[in-house]
């Protein structure tokens, strides 16, 4: 292809994999090592107007040629689209992401690890995300404080994004994000989820755990799965908790929830059990407005719009439909604002909830069918 193209008079360079593509010893992806070396072969080209490299293929630790395993065509453009701050679109992913054993990774059904400044655009994933300890999502299991790629800003961005693969893991759980662990800013808009989450704790329907003093928005996005389950044992003293659209904001700056909904079961099985319609617990400023949640709640501490909360914490706009709790907030203090909220007893579909928040007006849904899909 770089031959032919050469031939046409383009001015194309190959950039051959094995020159900064490398996996660690534990076979994960070499994060730092990648953008170091990558960022070494683009300079000695500088003036190219295309750039070809290839999929799948690698080095491992030992300096032997290796592979990124399945998928890892698609992978390899995650990795690559994280080491120099890109944009990623119209990418799709189709294969189931598992990790049996024991350790601290990320498993995701699109991209394991967004660090720098990266941003999703109209891409979507398809296969299930299970992992036997943390970090999992349909979409994107977060970031990393050791062994990822940093950029000078640390914004991620994922826009008009879909997953509909089931996850399963300990904990943190998101149908989009994970965690932000070293996210500075993370915007998360237009984008849906429809799998079930299964975990212990920390876990929402879109993201699951803020554990940064992070900037974040998450707007115009939904949530409709079978269950989200938290199963700590009851005599433990971890906290669930689940939220229909995030699940816990543990710190953060200003976080901000608006123009999204959920329709799902949510439960929490311990004694610190805090679910709520939209979010699980804030431990940090939180705004919610313009929201809505359709949900089945069984825990200690259930709102139907927020479970729990020890900050800061505004409410408006807000409706809750379902069942297992009669309050906007589960408990927790200082008393949250809460202003133009209710309860109501209705059957809308997901589309005509969407409808009610205002989507008729956002160019990126087709709300014509019963739930509201990504235009193409």
């Amino acid at each position: 292809v770089t031959n032919y193209l050469l031939e046409q008079g383009v001015n194309v360079v190959l950039l051959p994999a094995l020159e900064y593509m490398r996996t660690d010893k534990n076979a994960e992806p070499d994060l730092n090592y990648i953008k170091t070396k990558l960022a070494v072969q683009l300079e000695m080209h500088p003036d190219a107007d295309l750039y070809i490299t290839q999929g799948y293929i690698c080095r491992n630790a030992y300096g032997e040629v290796d592979n990124l395993q399945r998928g890892g065509s698609d992978y390899s453009a995650s990795l690559i689209g994280a080491a120099v701050n890109s944009i990623i679109t119209n990418s799709s992913a189709d294969v189931d992401a598992e990790l049996p054993s024991g350790n601290n990774y990320f498993v995701a059904g699109f991209a394991a690890q967004a660090n720098g400044a990266v941003t999703f655009r109209n891409c979507s994933a398809a296969g299930d995300a299970i992992s036997s300890y943390r970090r999992a999502s349909a979409f994107c299991a977060g970031a990393s404080e050791s062994n990822c790629i940093k950029g000078e800003d640390g914004k991620v961005l994922i826009e008009n994004c879909c997953a509909t693969g089931n996850v399963s893991a300990r904990y943190p759980v998101g149908g989009i994000f994970a965690q932000t662990e070293t996210v500075d800013v993370l915007h998360i808009k237009n984008c849906y989820a429809t799998g079930s989450i299964d975990c212990e704790r920390q876990s929402g329907g879109i993201l699951g755990l803020i554990n940064t003093t992070a900037s974040v928005i998450v707007e115009n996005c939904y949530y409709i799965g079978q269950t989200i389950k938290g199963t700590v044992a009851a005599t433990g003293s971890n906290e669930t908790n689940i939220g229909g659209v995030v699940g816990f904001i543990a710190k953060g700056n200003d976080i901000v929830i608006r123009n999204s909904f959920a329709i799902s079961d949510l439960v929490g099985t311990t004694k610190k059990g805090y679910v709520g319609g939209v979010l699980g617990c804030a431990k940090a400023k939180t705004t919610i407005e313009n929201c809505y949640a359709d949900c089945s709640m069984n825990a200690t501490f259930a709102g139907g719009i927020v479970g729990y909360i020890t900050a800061e914490t505004k409410v408006s706009n807000s409706t809750f439909a379902g069942t297992g709790t009669d309050k906007v907030c589960g408990g927790g203090t200082p008393t949250p604002t809460v202003e133009d909220c209710s309860i109501v007893s209705e059957d809308l579909t997901p589309s005509q909830i969407a409808v009610k928040l205002g989507w008729g007006e956002n160019e990126a849904w087709d709300l014509t069918g019963d739930a509201p899909v990504l235009k193409k």
